[in-house]
């Protein structure tokens, strides 16, 4: 052990040592029984001390030889010596190794109960060695000795214990000592305390004053509990200690309800139950006093950093740009910011009023038409689908006034706190954001893309036709044409793909804006021919396999479009010296996956960088993999069109089978048309 270790040890032996010499003082007349044995307690402090330590062992062997060199001194036997020594040791073992988490706070009611368990436990082991011990010395074996001993030994450790480490605890504080009376700060704190400490004196003086007095100690209990009740800890735990001290004492000299029995055992038990029972009532009392200021100081604590953050959050949301709103399954409007408020209405406040229907905030489809209840992102929401870029229409009611909105919905699982316990509810959580400005933007750009791809094209193919002409009146020259025709057919090579990139604009600009004429259609019927038209355009015929697909509801022109589109990639971009070859086929049905037909395309081309594979569906995008082969970049971005249109999905994953690409695309079973002029990188929403 370190030198400031053994200091502190000498320090414990000595007061053990003393504790030793003041139990003798309270030893009953002819029993050997004292009435009070504060060395249970230093030895139980003690031996916790030692153990936080790390090597407790040398403290052990210390206490063994002090306790048993002690009794040798006083007379005993050396077989009482050594046993009643063991019993010390057993005693302050046992309580340290049951009890030695109390002394992290024993003000509190977890700690109080910690030392209570540690002395009841602890006492019974040691006394069943000390009564061994006791009966060598020539003491008489009986019942009353054994509990009699039980309960000193369990009280003093109690009563002790609870006194040193409230004291520790309050020094540790830091409080003043007036502060210290109560568990929190009040005022007449100091004139209530002794006013508790006079009554006391006066109960006591009336109650253990005279010899021969009626059994009415327990009205002693009362000052106790208006002590517990109203004061801190550490005044509890001294009161408790001073009371127990005074009815020991009175009951030593013969005097109070406990005085008049007349058997020595017998009042030993009595004195020794009712002062541990008094003093664990007055703990509890003050611990649970503790315990409930704390609770309400972190229950304070906690409203007022939840009133800061909602006010940070109320004012985050009303800066807010974007609107948001949140809508329970009840269809109660929970949160809704100003700029929600600006878009959608102002309403009643929030949690107040119930959601309404789509027609009364003036929503509608973007081309005008009325929403239907079921294509509301709130209620998608609510029903468990995440919405993205839902693109929507709202006409102000009253002034007509015409909003463009792009919103995004997500569900929530959140806990359900007035319903059954682990019940949940699911919230919708919606964000709105007016894309007025840029959707008319988009339009223009978009119109007059088209319009400049059209009013190209006459020019372009009158450019081919002159090239082809030319080329005709070459062969009739008498010189060498050989350099002027390779010129020209630069010429018609680079017009034929200006005007195959204005083609793909034109049709870009159509999946966006024609009107959807929604029909039944036969895949299978579309893919023969799509297959007959793929196969010559694009060098060597693919291999295109595919069984029954069934039938789909949609635009059949739109829908050869993009079957077109992913049969001709899926050709074109293989390895040199590679057979294309695509499965199309069908893996998943409408009542499978949520109304949506899901369509694959497979193929063995070079494959997508996964990093990549969202950007495929961007207009003019191409990967780097693509130079080698010629193309706009705009064949994926239409059929990432087509599929908005039918308020579908689409998307890209690999092909481990054959390390290419498989076009997922999922149709609904029922056509949803999207408004003409939504416009996304890609489809999804």
């Amino acid at each position: 052990m370190s030198q400031h270790r053994w200091v502190a040890s000498t320090g414990w032996a000595i007061a053990f040592a003393a504790a030793l010499v003041v139990g003798r003082q309270w030893l009953l007349p002819e029993t050997g029984l004292a009435l009070f044995w504060p060395a249970a307690g230093v030895v139980a402090l003690w031996m916790v001390w030692a153990r936080e330590g790390g090597r407790w062992w040398p403290h052990v062997g210390v206490l063994f030889v002090l306790a048993a060199g002690g009794q040798a001194l006083l007379g005993v036997g050396l077989v009482g010596s050594v046993l009643l020594g063991l019993a010390n040791v057993t005693q302050g073992v046992a309580y340290a190794l049951v009890a030695h988490r109390a002394t992290k706070d024993v003000t509190a009611t977890w700690g109080v109960l910690w030392v209570a368990l540690g002395a009841v436990v602890s006492a019974p082991l040691g006394a069943a060695v000390g009564v061994a011990g006791a009966v060598a010395d020539g003491a008489e074996l009986s019942l009353v000795l054994g509990v009699s001993w039980v309960v000193r030994n369990a009280c003093a450790t109690f009563m002790v214990v609870t006194l040193v480490m409230a004291v520790l605890a309050a020094r540790r504080s830091g409080r003043r000592l007036p502060d210290l009376l109560t568990t929190r700060v009040r005022p007449w704190a100091g004139a209530e305390y002794a006013a508790a400490a006079i009554a006391t004196v006066l109960v006591a003086q009336w109650v253990f004053g005279t010899r021969g007095q009626l059994p009415l100690s327990f009205v002693v209990v009362t000052t106790s509990v208006w002590v517990g009740s109203r004061f801190s800890p550490v005044v509890a735990a001294a009161h408790s200690f001073l009371v127990g001290v005074l009815v020991a004492v009175a009951s030593l000299l013969g005097l109070g309800p406990f005085g008049a029995v007349l058997d020595q055992g017998h009042r030993a038990l009595l004195v020794q139950l009712f002062v541990l029972l008094n003093s664990a009532l007055t703990q509890l009392l003050a611990a649970g006093l503790k315990d409930r200021h704390v609770l309400l100081e972190r229950a304070l604590a906690s409203e007022q950093e939840t009133r800061r953050q909602k006010s940070v959050l109320d004012t985050v949301l009303d800066v807010m740009v974007d609107g948001l709103v949140v809508v329970d399954d009840q269809g109660r409007l929970l949160i809704r910011n100003a700029a929600a408020r600006r878009m959608g209405g102002p309403g009643e406040p929030d949690g107040q009023e119930t959601l309404r229907s789509a027609d009364a905030y003036g929503l509608r489809e973007l081309d005008g038409a009325a929403l239907d209840e079921g294509r509301r992102p709130v209620t998608e929401a609510l029903s468990g689908v995440v919405v993205e870029n839902r693109i929507l229409l709202r006409q102000e009611p009253g002034s007509g006034r015409r909003t463009v909105l792009s919103v995004n919905a997500s569900p929530l699982q959140v806990e359900d706190t007035a319903g059954a316990v682990g019940g949940t509810r699911r919230l919708a959580v919606v964000s709105m954001r007016d894309v007025t400005e840029e959707h008319a933007y988009l339009r223009d750009l978009e119109g007059f893309t088209g319009m400049v791809a059209h009013d190209l094209r006459n020019p372009i193919a009158a450019t081919m036709s002159w090239a082809e002409i030319v080329d005709d009146q070459l062969d009739d020259l008498p010189a060498d044409a050989t350099l002027p025709r390779q010129s020209l057919l630069r010429v018609y090579s680079s017009a034929e793909r200006a005007m195959t990139l204005i083609e793909e604009l034109l049709d870009y600009a159509r999946a966006g804006d024609q009107p959807l004429e929604p029909v039944e259609v036969d895949l299978v019927r579309l893919l023969d021919d799509v297959v007959e038209v793929v196969g010559p355009a694009v060098g060597p015929t693919p291999w295109v396999s595919y069984g029954d697909l069934g039938r789909v509801c949609g635009d059949e022109t739109l829908l050869r479009q993009l079957f077109t589109n992913l049969l001709s990639n899926a050709a074109k971009y293989v390895a040199p010296g590679v057979e294309p070859r695509v499965e199309v086929r069908r893996q998943r049905d409408a009542d499978e996956d949520g109304g949506q037909v899901v369509l694959e395309v497979a193929d063995n081309g070079l494959g997508i960088d996964p990093s990549l594979r969202g950007r495929v569906f961007e207009t003019f995008f191409r990967a780097p993999t693509d130079a080698a082969v010629p193309g706009t970049g705009l064949g994926l971005a239409i059929c990432a069109r087509v599929v908005e249109r039918h308020g579908g999905t689409i998307s890209a994953v690999e092909n481990t089978a054959t390390g290419g690409t498989i076009m997922r695309v999922g149709l609904p079973d029922v056509v949803r048309a999207v408004a003409p002029g939504r416009h996304r990188g890609a489809a999804g929403a």
